[in-house]
């Protein structure tokens, strides 16, 4: 049944007992936003957000790799 709903017990945004609210809201917004994902997200939203990261990090590196060869 866990399964069939997608119930992530240890997502925090899924199941937010109050004495974990405070853990919650102590996160840095990147891990509250990859939770967050995680639970309302479309299937597949984190490891989007992953690619995402990866792909700016890559921009970056090229960005700078052109602004010192030029």
């Amino acid at each position: 049944l866990i399964e069939n709903l997608h119930i992530q017990v240890e997502n925090l945004c899924q199941f937010l007992p109050q004495d974990k609210v405070h853990e919650f809201s102590a996160k840095q917004p990147p891990e509250r936003l990859r939770d967050t994902l995680a639970t309302v997200g479309a299937p597949g939203s984190v490891e989007q957000l992953k690619d995402l990261k990866a792909l700016r990090a890559e921009q970056k590196e090229l960005g700078t790799w052109l602004h010192n060869n030029q």
